[in-house]
């Protein structure tokens, strides 16, 4: 599928992953299942993370009006891997152009049958997942391997659970939050450059009623405390990771890349 000259050709490439859950309006499950943010063994997409980057660069294509005006970003699609391995609840959380958002979840969605469902206790249940996608016109170059974190996904993921809480404030006022931050991976392993890239919240105003997750901008002043306190949340997490990535390599020798990883703050309940 890669073609070795120097030609400028478009690709959408995986960025890296990170699964997080949120809660489910009970109104409108489809069943009584619980939908987690924290297992004991993750979903798994069958052969591993890096046949998950195969998958999508074989078959995702750039949208030819995204190409026309050479619209590049990042595109974070959720999704539920339910007990029986099935995907449900595809929806893009950040967005970038209607076409490329299409696209993701259109692929996505062609993920069905592919994915081992994550276990809590012995017992296969469901959880949710998060996919950023990035969209972006680059030449080709097959000898470059981007960041892993030591020991893989599921590590990354063990990690970061221990790193990120939600804070007290936030729970008081009954606050959800999705934070996305970008970082460098130097060649050494660490990181620097940490920085917030998006950050959305949502609101539980009552049992089974929630607001959906809105840009933490739109919220009232009262909010902006807490704001900031998630904000650092997410960036001490991320910083905490620094030693624990091996670096990306290009021609067989360690690089400096950067990277885009989704963060879900989860409740007590969450959790469990």
């Amino acid at each position: 599928m890669i073609n070795r000259n120097n030609l400028l050709r478009l690709t959408a490439a995986f960025l890296f992953c990170l699964a997080a859950s949120m809660a489910s309006p009970s109104a409108k499950a489809q069943s009584t299942d619980k939908v987690y943010t924290s297992v004991e063994q993750m979903p798994a997409f069958e052969g591993g993370q890096q046949k998950m980057l195969a998958f999508l660069g074989q078959n995702i294509t750039y949208p030819q009006d995204a190409k026309a005006a050479g619209v590049q970003g990042l595109v974070v699609i959720t999704f539920v891997v339910d007990a029986d391995g099935s995907l449900k609840q595809v929806q893009a959380v950040k967005s970038l152009t209607k076409s490329t958002d299409e696209e993701a979840m259109r692929v996505v969605k062609m993920m069905v049958g592919k994915w081992t469902p994550g276990r809590q206790s012995g017992k296969a249940v469901a959880v949710r997942y998060t996919l950023p996608i990035k969209f972006a016109m680059k030449e080709t170059d097959s000898s470059t391997q981007q960041p892993q974190f030591i020991g893989g996904q599921e590590a990354m993921h063990r990690f970061l659970a221990e790193k990120i809480a939600l804070p007290e404030a936030a729970k008081k006022e009954h606050l959800q939050a999705k934070a996305v931050v970008r970082f460098t991976v130097e060649p050494d392993g660490s990181v620097s450059g940490a920085e917030l890239s998006d950050m959305k919240m949502k609101k539980t105003i009552g049992p089974g009623s929630e607001l959906d997750y809105m840009d933490a901008t739109s919220f009232n002043l009262q909010h902006k405390t807490i704001l900031a306190q998630l904000s650092e949340a997410a960036l001490t997490a991320v910083k905490a990771t620094s030693g624990h990535w091996k670096p990306a390599t290009q021609n067989g020798k360690a690089v400096a890349a950067k990277l885009t990883l989704p963060i879900q703050f989860a409740n007590d309940a969450q959790k469990e």
